[in-house]
C-alpha cells in the first residue's frame, strides 16, 4: 500500500511561503520522491545577454556554461515561469523536482524559492548525485554554492571535493542516511551571517552523533556569500 505523509519539519522561516507543505510518498516503509516523467523546456542563460537572468548570473559570479551543464534555465510556463528553474536529482540520478529561484520578475512579495508541493526536500541532498562519489564532501545550505563552486571543487587537489546542499539550515535523518551510505569526510560550510555558524554547528553535531567524520569551516569573512570565489571556497573546505 502507498501512504501519503505531510512533512514540514526543518523548513527555514524565510522559505515557508515557498514550500507550502510538501508531500512525501511512502512505499515499503520508506519515504521517497517519485521521479518525474517529464523535463521542462527552459530558456538558457546566455553570457552577456540583455535580460534579467543573465544579469542575475553575472552579479553572482555564476558561470553560464556551468548552469547549462546542470540543466538550469528560465522557466517558460506553469509554476516555474519567470523563475530560474533548478533540476534536482535523487541518489540514482533520477529527476525528482525543479526548484524555482526568484529573479525579481514576480513582484516584491514573491518567495525567494519555490518548491513543488509534492516534493519533500528533506529526502534529498542537492548535488548528491555527483558528490556521493567523492571521499570529501563540502556540505552547504543553499543551491548557489553547489552551482557556483561544485565544478571547480570537483577538480581541486588530487582527488577533488564533492559539494552538496541541504536546501536549508537543518539536516534530516534521511539526509544523514545518504551520507552514511558512502561515509565521506564532511566539511560543513555555511556562508553568510554569523547566525548560520550556529546552525552549522547543530548540523555537524547531528552528523558526529551518527558516526560520521565531520568538521566545520568558518566563513565569517564572507558576509556576502557571493563574494567568495571558487578558489577561495576550495581552499577553505579543502583544509582538513
Amino acid at each position: 500500500a502507498v501512504a501519503v505523509r505531510k512533512v514540514t519539519a526543518g523548513v527555514p522561516a524565510a522559505l515557508v511561503a515557498a514550500v507550502a507543505a510538501p508531500v512525501a510518498v511512502e512505499h515499503d516503509g520508506k519515504a521517497v520522491n517519485r521521479p518525474l516523467t517529464f523535463e521542462l523546456k527552459l530558456a538558457p542563460v546566455d553570457v552577456g545577454a540583455d535580460n534579467v537572468a543573465s544579469q542575475f548570473a553575472s552579479e553572482r559570479g555564476l558561470n553560464c556554461e556551468r548552469l547549462a551543464e546542470l540543466g538550469i534555465g528560465v522557466g517558460q510556463r506553469g509554476s516555474m515561469k519567470d523563475l530560474l528553474a533548478i533540476p534536482i536529482h535523487n541518489v540514482e540520478g533520477e529527476l525528482v523536482a525543479y526548484c524555482g529561484r526568484d529573479l525579481g520578475l514576480r513582484g516584491a512579495d514573491a518567495p525567494k524559492y519555490v518548491f513543488p508541493k509534492q516534493y519533500n526536500r528533506e529526502l534529498e541532498l542537492y548535488g548528491w548525485d555527483t558528490a556521493q562519489y567523492y571521499d570529501q564532501v563540502a556540505l552547504v545550505e543553499g543551491f548557489m554554492p553547489v552551482i557556483k563552486h561544485g565544478g571547480v571543487a570537483a577538480e581541486y587537489g588530487e582527488s577533488g571535493i564533492g559539494v552538496a546542499s541541504l536546501m536549508g539550515f537543518h539536516i534530516s535523518d534521511a539526509q544523514i542516511e545518504l551520507l552514511l551510505q558512502t561515509q565521506p569526510r564532511v566539511v560543513v560550510c555555511f556562508l553568510g551571517e554569523p547566525s548560520r555558524q550556529l546552525q552549522a554547528m547543530a548540523v555537524a553535531s547531528s552528523l558526529a552523533n551518527a558516526g560520521l567524520w565531520v568538521t566545520i569551516r568558518s566563513c565569517l569573512r564572507w558576509q556576502d556569500p557571493f563574494s567568495i570565489t571558487s578558489d577561495e571556497f576550495c581552499q577553505v573546505v579543502g583544509k582538513i
